[in-house]
């Protein structure tokens, strides 16, 4: 079996561990986008909800100015 020079590490154990590192890398990566995705949609529904509100107390005051 052939040996990495100084390490005694197999050449297919270091690549395993040079694969599992890239997954790692990769999971970790998706995982990050998804948290920013999730906070994203979060802000958005809050700013939706926001506006709705703003909408309907504008509408509500509006009608009560006409009456008066």
């Amino acid at each position: 079996m052939t040996q990495a020079y100084g390490t005694g590490l197999t050449a297919a154990w270091q690549n395993d561990m040079i694969r599992k590192t890239e997954v790692n890398n990769l999971v970790a990566f998706i995982n990050t986008f998804l948290s920013y995705l999730l906070v994203a949609a979060i802000i958005t529904a809050l700013a939706g909800v926001a506006i709705f509100i703003g909408i309907k107390l504008r509408k509500n005051k509006n009608k009560q100015l006409e009456s008066e």
